[in-house]
């Protein structure tokens, strides 16, 4: 089940344990914590956002949208960010219905499919209601030709960020074999398309991670990690999106070498990296 609001309860829970661990430290740490949960709930919303067709979080209905779907999409908002047990109450009649596979790669989640389902069932009260009715409803008015806000997202922005990848030219499926140390390259380009083209405020949340401050051992000062700021300057003179190579260091950068320097880094960017990229141009979009 695809069900938000588990994740939203445990969150609450995971805080609220954290926050005690966090009270016996330090003041510092627990404001540092509630900026970065902040930063979780923000994304979490946006997050339902991007799976809607019309509601994009606005206070009312803009004009040119649907109003009927614009509310149905904000109460399921509403409802899973305050984990309404009626959204599982939907779920459970929906898949009684044998509809989980219905529409399944349109990019609706299952828990917002259940909640329409629910939501024509009772826009029917005394008139006839089939399963046939709902499949009707909403290919040819739900759906419509329009697209969820990710996929308008990423029509947008994924052509020009596949510009910036080696390995990744827009494929829905990971042409390289399993053995082949490609494949995770172009995993980890993929997701990096994903994660930009749905937010610029992924792109902060990762380029920040080059510029954070920690502890120097040395002489006790707070500072940026001198590899932080060199691999900044890499990104500059080589034109590579900040937010790409730090997501490529801290994946499989960091995780291959036990003590990562400029010299060992610009040994995997030279003989992994750069060593046999595809020459396809990228796809427009998926």
């Amino acid at each position: 089940m695809d069900s938000y609001g588990y994740g939203y309860r445990y969150g609450w829970n995971f805080l609220i344990f954290s926050s005690l661990i966090i009270l016996k430290k330090s003041f510092k740490s627990l404001i540092v914590f509630c900026k970065l949960y902040l930063v979780l709930v923000f994304m979490f919303h946006a997050n339902l956002y991007l799976d809607c067709r019309y509601y994009e979080g606005e206070g009312d209905c803009p004009d040119g949208k649907n109003r009927e779907f614009w509310d149905y999409e904000r109460e399921w908002v509403e409802k899973t960010l305050a984990n309404a047990p009626e959204l599982n109450e939907c779920y459970v009649v929906y898949c009684n219905r044998n509809l989980e596979l219905f529409e399944e790669d349109d990019g609706t989640p299952l828990s917002l499919k259940a909640f329409l389902f629910c939501c024509y069932h009772r826009s029917t009260v005394g008139r006839f209601f089939s399963i046939s009715g709902f499949k009707s409803w909403y290919r040819s008015e739900y759906q419509g030709g329009s697209k969820t806000l990710r996929e308008r997202q990423w029509d947008a922005h994924a052509p020009r960020l596949m510009g910036h990848c080696l390995y990744f030219r827009g494929e829905r499926e990971n042409p390289f074999p399993l053995t082949d140390e490609r494949r995770v390259l172009w995993h980890t380009e993929r997701y990096w398309v994903s994660l930009i083209s749905e937010s610029q405020y992924n792109h902060l949340l990762l380029t920040k991670m080059l510029r954070e401050k920690r502890v120097n051992p040395a002489n006790g000062k707070r500072e940026v990690p001198a590899m932080m700021q060199w691999l900044s300057r890499f990104c500059d003179e080589h034109g590579h999106p900040r937010s790409l190579i730090c997501l490529l260091f801290t994946l499989i950068v960091s995780a291959k070498y036990d003590v990562v320097s400029p010299e060992s880094f610009l040994a995997w960017y030279n003989d992994t990296y750069l060593k046999d990229p595809p020459q396809d141009p990228p796809q427009p979009s998926l």
